[in-house]
């Protein structure tokens, strides 16, 4: 705690300060130049503010620099071209801006040079190609644009190369592939085009590779099959065409395998029954047609199974699914299978946390969930579910229920107080709002919107929880007054009472009011309409 000492500078025999992970304030002393026989410098981990000296040029000795984790800013200074001999730069999470300083193509004892986190723009420049001894080098998180520049492929020792989360353009430089020691290639989440290059499948000690979140189109290149020691294959959120490779079953070392949002047609090719150590298997939100194979079984280690949103069809095999035993997220969502088949409500299956079954033309809760302990969200709209919710149901310690767009009658009933998102619109629910809502104090988003209901809103209703941020009651028939919002600490960001028929003067909603990104939507049968 407190400020580093400016005293330190007297210590001139130094060779090594670590400060790291403590809560030092203030600036970097300037009197740090005076260590000239210091070889490693670690301030990370602080609350260190202010832009870097340009004194610590003066420590033409230093071999590790780690400021990382910080509160820093202003540029990175042209007196950091003096150190020579730095093996390793670490000026990660800080809020460094400007441009990437060409200097540090000078640096070419760098082993490490972490820039990621920071508000560094402009271009990568092409003077990192001179760091022929770089083995890691992370530049994400920042908002550098323009292409990835060819020249890349000159770091042939290379082990990590992170790019991410920024807003670089153009295609892959095919000349990545020169980089044969890479285990971590990451280029996620900016705005890549073309073709994956082929030349990708050269990189055979590829144990993480992510694309995702680009525009990269046309189809997986058969050459990521010579990629036999990927563990982590990303390719979600592209527009990536064609099947789903049947070489991907001969990538047996894959424990995260994720095409995510894609246009991808066919069918669910069989060979994936050899991926026995995947443990993430991420298809939804494609074009893929046929049946779930029931080669799916193979998958003993399966964590995630992610399926929804295609063209799927037959019979699901939900039983069969869930006697995978460590399986703990399952998305079956919006597909047209003929039926589906639960378990046996006293089965022996696996406890999911995570089950999205919506849009399948359920006609009531299946009743296999009785047995389901520990489930944390469930999504079940956008089905033909009538009726009452089941008791069982409410009394699950469930985070997110969504029943919405069902047929469901009756009263409100109310989960357990763990929830924190529910969704029950468009239904044929009615009668009033209990006060018993008033104790659910972990709610964050609650969806009433589109039913039957009727009568006041209950007193206690504006400060049943200082979570919420999201609220909407529209188009129902509830009448009265509107009650106040102003808990202390109120987090409303969206309110639709529209619809309804409310009357009196509108409350103030003080994060509203704050200047909060907000919708107030009240429209109907107000007799006044003016700010308190």
């Amino acid at each position: 705690m407190g400020e580093i000492p400016s005293s330190i500078g007297k210590l001139t025999n130094l060779r090594a300060l670590h400060l790291s992970r403590n809560r030092l304030s203030g600036e970097i002393p300037s009197s740090l130049r005076n260590l000239i026989r210091l070889d490693e410098l670690y301030l990370s981990t602080n609350h260190l503010t202010g832009e870097i000296p340009s004194s610590l040029g003066n420590l033409t000795n230093l071999r590790t620099l780690d400021l990382s984790n910080n509160r820093l800013s202003g540029e990175i200074p042209s007196s950091l071209g003096n150190l020579i001999r730095l093996d390793e730069l670490y000026l990660s999470i800080n809020q460094f801006a400007g441009e990437i300083p060409s200097f540090l193509g000078n640096l070419t004892n760098l082993r490490t040079l972490d820039l990621s986190g920071n508000r560094l723009s402009g271009e990568i420049p092409s003077s990192l190609r001179n760091l022929i001894r770089l083995e890691t080098l992370y530049l994400s998180i920042n908002q550098l644009a323009g292409e990835i520049p060819s020249s890349l492929g000159n770091l042939t020792n290379l082990r990590t190369l992170g790019l991410s989360d920024n807003r670089l353009s153009g295609e892959i430089p095919s000349s990545l592939r020169n980089l044969i020691r890479l285990d971590e290639l990451y280029l996620s989440t900016n705005q890549l085009a073309g073709e994956i290059p082929s030349s990708l499948g050269n990189l055979t000690n590829l144990r993480a590779l992510d694309l995702s979140r680009n525009g990269l189109s046309g189809e997986i290149p058969s050459s990521l099959g010579n990629l036999i020691r990927i563990k982590a294959l990303h390719l979600f959120s592209n527009q990536l065409a064609g099947e789903i490779p049947s070489f991907l079953g001969n990538l047996t070392n894959l424990r995260t395998l994720d095409l995510i949002s894609n246009r991808l047609s066919g069918e669910i090719p069989s060979s994936l029954r050899n991926l026995i150590r995947l443990y993430v298997l991420g298809l939804s939100s494609n074009q893929l047609a046929g049946e779930i194979p029931s080669s799916i079984g193979n998958l003993t280690n399966l964590i995630s199974l992610a399926l929804g949103s295609n063209c799927l069809t037959g019979v699901a095999r939900l039983d069969l699914i869930l006697e995978l035993k460590g399986i703990m997220d399952v998305e079956l969502s919006s597909n047209a299978f003929s039926s589906i088949i639960f378990p046996e409500p006293n089965a022996s299956v696996a406890q999911v946390e995570f089950l999205f079954l919506d849009s399948l033309d359920l006609k009531e809760v299946p009743d296999f969930l009785q047995q389901q302990n520990k489930l944390v969200r469930l999504t079940l709209s956008k089905n033909n579910i009538s009726g009452r919710i089941p008791q069982w149901l409410l009394e699950k310690t469930l985070d997110y229920l969504d029943l919405s767009f069902n047929n469901i009658q009756g009263t409100l009933s109310m989960p357990l107080s763990t929830i924190s998102y529910y969704f029950i619109s468009n239904n044929r629910l009615s009668g009033e709002i209990p006060s018993s809502i008033c104790e659910l104090q972990n709610m964050q988003v609650l969806d009433l919107a589109d039913n039957n209901f009727t009568g006041e809103l209950p007193p206690c209703f504006g400060n049943f929880s200082s979570h919420l941020y999201a609220l909407s009651l529209r188009g129902n028939n509830f009448a009265g007054k509107i009650t106040e919002f102003n808990r202390k600490g109120c987090q409303l960001t969206v309110v639709d009472l529209s619809a309804n028929s409310f009357e009196g003067t509108l409350p103030r909603i003080a994060s509203l009011v704050k200047g909060a990104h907000a919708t107030f939507q009240y429209v109907s049968r107000v007799v006044e309409s003016l700010w308190q």
